[in-house]
């Protein structure tokens, strides 16, 4: 296991020497202008967290965002509560939602009888098509 650490600390040592070393060919073989620029670039370094600019006056800030999620939220349970009283479905398990839900669509059911007539006349059906033929 030491052995492979190793290899593979050599081998990242290696990729970073050779990379390095083809990075400062290419700024050796950059254009004048651009390497003269590289010193001034140096100098200023890098801007400090103090000089980003403030938050626009337009821009919500962030605990606003969540203050209207939670709004939301309410607005939507208080909507699907009065939904469900407004539908009388409070209170009400899975078969009886079924069967008031079939009573409201005025879904017709076969009861066996009328299953029983509806195949025998399809067989007809296919019967007479058969003899047709």
């Amino acid at each position: 296991m030491k052995r492979i650490g190793l290899v593979l600390a050599f081998a990242l040592c290696t990729t970073g020497c050779a990379t390095g070393a083809s990075f400062l060919s290419s700024v050796e073989e950059a254009p004048k202008w651009f390497t003269e620029k590289i010193p001034k670039a140096e100098d200023a370094g890098y801007p400090t967290t103090a000089s980003t600019p403030p938050r626009p006056a337009d821009v919500p800030a962030l605990a606003s965002w969540d203050v209207k999620l939670a709004e939301l939220k309410a607005t939507g349970e208080a909507l699907m509560a009065a939904e469900r009283a407004q539908a009388g479905l409070d209170g009400l398990n899975s078969q009886d939602f079924l069967t008031n839900s079939l009573h409201r669509a005025d879904v017709d059911t076969f009861d066996e009888e009328e299953a029983a007539a509806a195949d025998a006349a399809e067989a007809a059906k296919k019967s007479s098509l058969t003899i047709k033929q």
